[in-house]
């Protein structure tokens, strides 16, 4: 069993703001933050409470708070920030696969409906559809 006190101890070798958002894979565990970065962790470390761990990818490119993830397959996640943009990333190699704007506030929720559509929710009171 993993001590949370220990996890929370730790917490300050995760990331440098709150964490929002988190999601996992058969490999990873993915969190999105205040400090405006997404890290993707190696499970098995992860769950073992490591103190030194470190992340395996740090995918950089929006500008504002990541307050929402969603996994598209085990290889695509699609991030919302509070820089009113939803970004597609590689989860292999880090890359942003693709920028979507559209609302005019921040974006606070995405859910993926299945590997070619999305939905994402913001502060601009809409819902939006898209194709990625």
């Amino acid at each position: 069993m993993v001590n949370i006190r220990y996890l929370q101890d730790a917490a300050n070798f995760f990331h440098t703001a709150p964490v929002y958002a988190m999601v996992q894979t058969e490999r990873h565990i993915i969190t999105g933050s205040g400090d405006f970065t997404i890290k993707i962790w190696n499970r098995e470390e992860f769950l073992e409470g490591k103190r030194d761990m470190k992340p395996v990818i740090i995918l950089r490119g929006h500008t504002g708070v990541v307050k929402s993830l969603a996994l598209v397959d085990e290889k695509r996640l699609v991030s919302a920030s509070w820089d009113n943009t939803i970004k597609l990333w590689d989860i292999q190699d880090g890359s942003c696969i693709s920028t979507m704007e559209g609302h005019a506030h921040w974006v606070t929720s995405v859910v993926t409906i299945n590997a070619k559509r999305l939905a994402s929710a913001s502060n601009d009171n809409t819902i939006k559809l898209w194709d990625i």
